[in-house]
């Protein structure tokens, strides 16, 4: 049954991807003027060619008022199955002040939620949107609008703030967690110094992700702008189609409540142990695999500082149904599945490896885990690495890429950031494929402040990289023992991480993959996006 389900979930992909492109290139794509009070309040863009009730996003420009590149914002979120509307907020009869850029926040939280009634509401909506599904997307000033409604208490599912303007940003939150929108707030690093200023002003109340990404500046993703960059913009569009996907369609089935099981067995997934070697240090290594794919990408995971434990070994079988070759990294040469439960003696294991501005160390764990990619680059087949990790192997992951250890992809998954390597004599050569780094915002080892540091490090040297917070998460977040365990935190992550493989074409779409339909329906609207929209 599991294997079936895992082929029509492959065909699922496939069709419903196909089917999606198929219907981008002949929409029946439909501008309508929406009047409300004899007066046109903006545009609302819709499919034609579908007929019933669907989510809605509300759309707030740079401006204010209708233009070009909003319009085709609208166009790409038809993609994800939904309705939009543009709005002109100069004709919603909030403010006598024609200057959005220096409307107040009481002001632009009025002009949100009117505009979201009218969204509800207007005649054509009534017959086209779901009004229990109603999201509010804003670029700069507009972003502003999304936190001021938000932190005034709008009423609305989710909101997309695009570089807001942080200086004029609310201060406090007060509104209650029952119906508080989701937020996904996407400020530009060239904001970075007030990020630590953003999440304090955020608090507890409200539930969002901070997606930040190297080299961009306000309306980074507005391409009439100075300041657009494809590649960011690209990316934060995918982002975005896949958390309004999520918030729409529902959570996640990687793990959900409870802990997977993903090490059940399947007659194409194969486990092998195998040796490896550190220099003339031989290691216990595990390799694990779709035997019915013959060339793919390999991934190595680092694992937490309890070990190569059962958690890290179920990572591999999670990756090997996606369709890689997963690799574990065996850092204190123990057994593969033993699991250090003695604090005194883990503390001991991480500091032979980690410890803060100690260059021999933070080489030599680079090294480490360098020894399993070259073995795994060694099996046939093998078109390249990248490499994952949890805590403490989060760390070395991070660590991997200040060395300049050749992989495409280095996720670090709440890994405490770490000087292991002084930059002194660094050039941005050294640095080598993409980082990415996933975090909670109350995890003590990447505070605000903290990655403030490192991320001004690393983009000092050209790195490219990304970082996602999650309100609330704890360490560990991602771990379905442990207490701290956050299913939308690591639902998020992973499909993060599966985008940037897919958007650098490192994945292998006959992999067997443990997500669900939904979050395929997601995966798959959120490529199309991508595809309407560039």
């Amino acid at each position: 049954l599991f294997q079936t389900a895992r082929l029509l979930q492959t065909m699922w992909k496939k069709a419903l991807l196909g089917l999606l492109l198929v219907g981008s290139a002949h929409a029946a794509t439909v501008q309508t003027d929406i009047t409300m009070d004899s007066k046109t309040i903006g545009k609302f863009v819709h499919d034609d060619s579908v007929s019933g009730l669907k989510p809605a996003i509300v759309i707030f420009s740079e401006t204010g008022k209708v233009n070009n590149f909003a319009l085709s914002q609208a166009e790409a979120m038809i993609g994800i199955g939904a309705r939009a509307m543009v709005v002109d907020t100069t004709m919603l009869d909030v403010s006598t002040n024609t200057d959005f850029a220096t409307w107040t926040m009481d002001e632009l939280s009025q002009a949100v939620i009117k505009a979201v009634e009218a969204t509800k509401t207007c005649e054509l909506c009534k017959t086209a949107v779901d009004p229990n599904k109603v999201a509010v997307v804003g670029y700069g000033q507009g972003a502003n609008a999304v936190l001021s409604s938000a932190s005034k208490g709008a009423t609305y599912n989710a909101g997309i703030a695009y570089t807001p303007i942080l200086t004029s940003m609310p201060t406090s939150y007060t509104l209650s967690a029952s119906t508080a929108p989701r937020l996904l707030i996407a400020p530009a690093y060239s904001s970075i110094s007030m990020l630590a200023d953003l999440e304090k002003a955020l608090g507890d109340v409200v539930k969002y992700e901070i997606f930040m990404q190297y080299d961009t500046a306000a309306w980074f993703n507005v391409d009439t702008n100075g300041n657009y960059k494809r590649d960011q913009a690209a990316r934060a569009l995918v982002q975005s189609a896949s958390f309004l996907s999520a918030v729409f369609q529902g959570t996640f089935d990687v793990a959900g409540t409870s802990e997977p099981n993903i090490e059940a067995p399947l007659t194409n997934i194969k486990s092998e142990a195998v040796t490896y070697k550190d220099g003339a240090e031989e290691l216990a290594g595990l390799v694990v695999r779709d035997s019915t794919v013959d060339s793919t990408h390999a991934v190595v995971v680092v694992p937490a500082w309890k070990g190569f434990e059962k958690y890290a070994t179920q990572r591999l079988y999670y990756l090997a149904r996606l369709g890689y070759v997963a690799m574990s990294a065996n850092i204190y040469d123990l057994p593969i599945g033993y699991s250090i439960d003695d604090m005194t003696l883990r503390i001991a294991n991480v500091t032979q490896w980690r410890v803060a501005d100690d260059n021999a160390k933070g080489s030599a764990f680079a090294r480490r885990i360098d020894a399993a990619r070259d073995y795994a680059k060694s099996i046939d087949g093998i078109t390249g690495a990248s490499v994952m990790g949890f805590c403490f192997g989060g760390t070395g992951v991070y660590n991997t890429y200040r060395f300049g250890s050749d992989y495409s992809v280095h996720a670090s998954y709440h890994g405490s950031m770490m000087n292991t390597r002084d930059f002194s004599d660094s050039t941005s050569k050294d640095f080598k494929g993409y980082l990415a780094m996933y975090s909670g915002t109350k995890d003590e080892g990447e505070s605000g402040d903290m990655l403030i540091t490192h991320l001004k490090d690393l983009s000092a040297y050209n790195g490219k990289w990304e970082v996602t917070r999650y309100s609330g998460a704890v360490h560990g977040f991602s771990e379905w023992q442990s207490g701290g365990y956050d299913a939308w935190a690591e639902g998020r992550s992973f499909q993060s991480f599966n985008a940037i493989m897919d958007e650098k074409k490192l994945s292998k779409a006959s992999g067997a993959s443990s997500l669900t339909a939904s979050t395929l329906f997601g995966f798959a609207a959120a490529l199309l996006a991508l595809y309407a929209a560039y």
